[in-house]
């Protein structure tokens, strides 16, 4: 993989767990927490692939 593609991929990864995190966030404040847990779960796993 190119070094233009993989900045760009990493770009998007952390853009997407970020949105997750604010996903999470938002879910944990209306008490829905299993959806919450998902959503956290996910922000982590999409930025350490």
């Amino acid at each position: 993989m190119n070094v233009k593609i993989s900045k760009e991929l990493s770009k998007h990864r952390i853009k997407q767990a970020r949105e997750d995190l604010e996903a999470s966030k938002f879910l944990y404040s209306g008490k829905f927490y299993k959806s919450a847990n998902n959503r956290a779960y996910y922000s982590i796993l999409i930025n350490n692939l």
